[in-house]
């Protein structure tokens, strides 16, 4: 079947898109990305990728958040991705270490009622005693060794943990996993909301050269003053704090951001001249722009900067601050802005962004460790930012594995 899909609709099935305009699909019961993903028509592989890696596919259980498109339904039903998950989660919990325990603890009460009760109808027979008599003994004796109430003692018992828990607000759902907890010996967090604040505050703008930069404040203020898109921590950050020299500004056009390109550009004017600016990740930033910007208003070619830029980058992020890229290029007032419209750009400079660490994570991680559990850290940010955050919670930051890395790992 072929179906014509706009904002607001489900996706009756997996489908291959055809042709699409502005297409941004919410996969988050998928993949748990908050933010949309934007999907193309494009040659993509249908079974070995992630469902968050296949741009030209969308999927049954996800919707359309804005767009339009026609798509090509090639799965349905529990030969979905989704119906596929589904019938995972339908399968039986593997068995918990205590269950193992429960059940070594069964057989050996068997192994020991077996030999006992052999071993005494043998002696009872060898003592010439009635071989009727001596049978009922041994199975009496059989009955008494079971442990009859040993299941009820072991769910009353498992009952109290899960109460004494719940006064220390952790919920219980399956009685069976209070001793995996207290059976661990890793515990892998979180970094952003848990080690840290969760909540962004802008630490530096700075130039090219990795000094600060009232030019770059300025620029990514514009940015973020007039970006229409999704809420995110970012922006809100950025505009919290008003800008001398943004007045008088007005919006032309915008570029939304999207996981492809990882970079979000506002066109403005003030007066007759008008300006594309564009912030993102440094990397995808760094591909648009072919000059930069020095603090005297020169502009010279990028490359031979590249260096002095990546180590500022570095630099920054080493101290566990994320970093954005700033560009910018003069447009027309009235031209018509597109992702074809970020080329050609200078590079402005990088903004530091910092993520307080939380109070009280370090005394957590350090009650963690005398309890015999060893910390991880698992975080979406740079090797870098995870070293110096990590480095900071107290844990060995010796060693940092990428996920491409670990994906390599048997």
């Amino acid at each position: 079947d072929v179906v014509l899909l706009a904002a607001g609709d489900t996706i009756p099935g997996d489908a291959r898109i055809l042709d699409e305009k502005d297409l941004f699909v919410d996969e988050a019961a998928l993949t748990g990305e908050s933010f949309p993903a934007e999907k193309r028509a494009a040659a993509d592989s249908y079974g070995n990728d992630a469902p968050g890696d296949r741009d030209a596919t969308v999927f049954l259980g996800t919707h359309v958040i804005s767009g339009t498109a026609t798509a090509e339904v090639f799965a349905t039903g529990l030969e979905t991705v989704f119906g596929k998950l589904s019938a995972e989660l339908s399968r039986r919990a593997p068995t918990t270490e205590f269950e193992h325990g429960v059940r070594r603890f069964g057989y050996l009460l068997l192994d020991i009622a077996v030999v006992m009760s052999l071993a005494i109808f043998a002696i009872n027979v060898a003592l010439h005693r009635p071989v009727l008599d001596s049978l009922l003994f041994t199975l009496a004796l059989a009955v008494g060794l079971t442990p009859q109430l040993l299941p009820a003692i072991v769910s009353v018992t498992l009952a109290e943990g899960a109460r004494n828990m719940a006064r220390a607000k952790v919920i219980v759902r399956r009685l069976t996993s209070i001793e995996d907890i207290g059976g661990i010996r890793i515990l892998c967090t979180d970094k952003t909301g848990t080690l840290t604040e969760g909540v962004v505050e802008i630490d530096a703008a700075l130039g090219a050269d990795g000094r600060p930069s009232d030019r770059v404040r300025l620029l990514v203020y514009l940015n973020a003053l007039f970006e229409t898109g999704y809420s995110n921590p970012i922006d809100d950050a950025i505009r919290r704090t008003a800008v001398a020299g943004a007045e008088g500004y007005r919006k032309i056009d915008e570029v939304p951001y999207d996981f492809a390109r990882k970079r979000q550009s506002v066109a403005v004017a003030r007066d007759d001249a008008a300006l594309l600016v564009t912030k993102g990740a440094l990397t995808s930033v760094l591909g648009v722009c072919t000059t930069v910007e020095l603090a005297d208003g020169r502009t010279e070619p990028l490359e031979p900067h590249r260096t002095a830029i990546t180590a500022a980058y570095e630099a920054e992020s080493r101290k566990g601050n994320r970093c954005l890229g700033v560009a910018y290029r003069a447009i027309a007032s009235d031209a018509a802005v597109s992702k074809a419209a970020e080329a050609a750009m200078v590079f402005a400079g990088l903004l530091s962004l910092a993520d307080p660490p939380k109070p009280g994570a370090l005394e957590s991680l350090s009650r963690l460790r005398t309890l015999g559990i060893t910390p991880k850290l698992v975080t979406g940010d740079n090797r870098l930012v995870a070293a110096k955050v990590g480095g900071d919670a107290g844990l060995d930051a010796s060693t940092v594995v990428t996920g491409a890395e670990l994906a390599r790992l048997s």
